[in-house]
């Protein structure tokens, strides 16, 4: 939401830090939002800052057969 706020309509990238005990994903509404405005983009996980407990993975992976804009009617 605070991308769009800003006024940025197109992510290259998002990185997600928490501080359990493993790499925590972005939550089901960001995912979509995300979907909202990219195909597809990396999604760097990290706890604390720390390297040895960094996973990387996508937008594509996280959320497979996304609600996309293409998926409306044409007005």
């Amino acid at each position: 939401v605070q991308m769009v706020a800003a006024g940025e309509r197109a992510p290259i990238a998002v990185v997600v830090v928490t501080r359990g005990p493993k790499p925590g994903t972005p939550c089901g509404a960001c995912r979509q939002m995300l979907a909202e405005f990219a195909e597809d983009l990396p999604v760097r996980l990290m706890v604390n800052g720390e390297p040895e407990r960094t996973r990387t993975t996508s937008l594509a992976t996280l959320l497979p057969d996304a609600f996309r804009p293409d998926s409306l009617l044409p007005r």
